[in-house]
C-alpha cells in the first residue's frame, strides 16, 4: 500500500469556469451546484465569483492512497510424458492489472512529468500506467 495527497488539476479544470477552461466537462458541477435550496451540494455555485471553485483551492487535493496488483505470473511445464519433443512451458503474466483506490483521477500514482518522480502528487492529465498481459511459450527440441 502506498499513499500520497494529489492535487487533481485535471478534475478542477473539468469542473470549473475560469479563464483556462473552455467548458464544463463534468455534469454534476453544471447541474448540481450549491444554491440556497441545495446547500448540501459538493460543488460550489458555478456563477459565483468565490475562489473556492478555482484551481488554487485545497478542495482539489485528494487522498490518493492505493493498493495495486503490480505483477503476477504463472508458468506451467508440460510433462515430457505427453510430448514427443524436449521441454514445453507455457507462461502467462500480468502487470498493473488491478488498482484499489478512492482517488477520482486516472491513476493515484500520478506524476505531472510522466514517469519521473520529480512532480509527484500533481495530476495534470498524465496518462495512467497501462495494464499488460503477456502469453509466452518456451519450446526445446
Amino acid at each position: 500500500m502506498h499513499g500520497q495527497d494529489v492535487f487533481n488539476i485535471t478534475r478542477a479544470t473539468a469542473a470549473s469556469i475560469h479563464s483556462d477552461a473552455r467548458s464544463i466537462t463534468l455534469k454534476d458541477p453544471a447541474t448540481d451546484y450549491w444554491t440556497p435550496e441545495n446547500p448540501d451540494s459538493e460543488w460550489p455555485n458555478i456563477h459565483s465569483l468565490n475562489n473556492n471553485k478555482r484551481l488554487n483551492s485545497t478542495r482539489w487535493i485528494e487522498d490518493a492512497s492505493w493498493v495495486r496488483l503490480r505483477y503476477i505470473g504463472f508458468t506451467y511445464n508440460i510433462p515430457k510424458d505427453y510430448l514427443k519433443i524436449g521441454n514445453l512451458a507455457v507462461s502467462l503474466t500480468g502487470e498493473d492489472l488491478l488498482t484499489f483506490t478512492k482517488y477520482k483521477g486516472f491513476d493515484p500514482e500520478v506524476s505531472a512529468s510522466g514517469n519521473e518522480d520529480t512532480w509527484g502528487g500533481l495530476d495534470m492529465g498524465t496518462q495512467p500506467i497501462p495494464s499488460t498481459v503477456t502469453l509466452g511459450v518456451s519450446l526445446e527440441f
